[in-house]
Formats: structure tokens, C-alpha cells, sequence
């Protein structure tokens, strides 16, 4: 996979961490975003998708 394209893979990663750890997320939101969360995880290493995940479950959204 290329450099890029696994960038950009965990770009979606951090923003999925991001809302599913948000209560003021609204439910279909985070459940469109665990069928995603799927499809990356089929496509990078199960240590990298925890670590990217930690990263944005722990991101401040105005940062």
C-alpha cells in the first residue's frame, strides 16, 4: 500500500476515534463510522488501527 494512501487511511482512523468517543455525537453517525472502522482495519495492521484510534479517541476537537 502506498505511503500516502496508508496516511490517508489513518487520517479517517483518528477522525473515527474522534466522534465515536464524543457523546454529542449523534448515534447514526457512529454507527456509519464502525462499518468504516471495519473496512480499515481489513486494510492496516491491528497495532497500527488501536494506536491511530487511541490517538483521536484522545484529540481535542478544537486543537
Amino acid at each position: 500500500m502506498p505511503h500516502e494512501q496508508a496516511g490517508q487511511l489513518e487520517q479517517a482512523l483518528v477522525l473515527i476515534g474522534l466522534v465515536q468517543q464524543r457523546p454529542s455525537s449523534y448515534q447514526e453517525s457512529k454507527d456509519r463510522l464502525a462499518g468504516l472502522e471495519a473496512e480499515l482495519r481489513a486494510k492496516l495492521p491491528l497495532e497500527q488501527v488501536q494506536a491511530v484510534l487511541e490517538r483521536g479517541q484522545a484529540a481535542e476537537l478544537w486543537a
